[in-house]
């Protein structure tokens, strides 16, 4: 998996539970003159939080399946 399709997975599951706990009040307007909005502190906190914890475990997971993965492949040399 490259390092964007990583960020984007991370980054889904992050933003689905983020929305998940903060709902219509996730976001706030940022500028009243064009309408755009953004994350309020609190859900951008949130977010941030379970993007940090979500990376780590990818991290560790996916660095344990490297590692059996070349387990698995000195075992089959050695066959």
């Amino acid at each position: 998996m490259t390092k964007e399709m990583k960020m984007e997975f991370v980054d889904e599951i992050a933003t689905q539970l983020t929305e998940e706990r903060f709902g219509e009040e996730m976001y706030e307007s940022k500028d009243s003159t064009d309408d755009s909005f953004g994350l309020r502190e609190e859900a951008q906190d949130f977010y941030n939080e379970k993007y940090d914890e979500l990376e780590a475990l990818y991290d560790s997971i996916n660095n344990r399946l490297n590692q059996q993965d070349v387990k698995d492949m000195v075992e089959g040399f050695r066959k």
